[in-house]
């Protein structure tokens, strides 16, 4: 018994570093594609293009609920691969029993709390990452030239 848990533990943490890469994946592209067209959408409007930490944490919360939309039923298969106690169980398995149980809604159990805690998880933490890489001129986040306040401070010290 105690070799079955190992595998099924095993095979659960592949699946969960699948589930997180193909999310983090997903959300840090579409963070910046979203950001970038916000920065546009500003520029276009006669600002400097500056994207506000209210506009940051839109765009993550979006960027959240499509990721978890996205995601879920991989998260549904993982934790039953994990609170299996069958042994090693594939996949494919794991999802036509799911499928036979419940069809669509089978793989959506569980669905507004992960997307509770994926929203205020990336709905803070991304908003938050974009404003102090931006604040420190630690490069470029979505299309928008964080260095020229720098710029600014270096030719004053000549």
């Amino acid at each position: 018994m105690h070799v079955t848990m190992h595998a099924c533990t095993y095979h659960a943490s592949i699946y969960m570093h699948v589930c997180v890469c193909m999310r983090q994946a997903i959300s840090f592209a579409l963070f910046e594609q979203l950001r970038s067209r916000v920065s546009g959408a500003n520029r276009a409007a006669g600002g400097d293009g500056t994207v506000t930490f209210s506009q940051s944490a839109a765009c993550s919360i979006v960027t959240a609920v499509i990721a978890s939309t996205v995601t879920i039923p991989l998260d549904v298969v993982k934790t039953n691969v994990m609170t299996s106690t069958v042994g090693k169980v594939s996949m494919g398995s794991l999802s036509s029993m799911l499928w036979a149980q419940g069809g669509w809604s089978a793989f959506r159990k569980g669905f507004a709390p992960f997307l509770a805690i994926n929203v205020a998880d990336w709905g803070t933490s991304m908003a938050v990452y974009a404003t102090i890489l931006e604040h420190y001129g630690g490069g470029s986040m979505g299309g928008i030239s964080s260095t020229s306040h720098l710029s600014g401070s270096s030719s004053d010290s000549k």
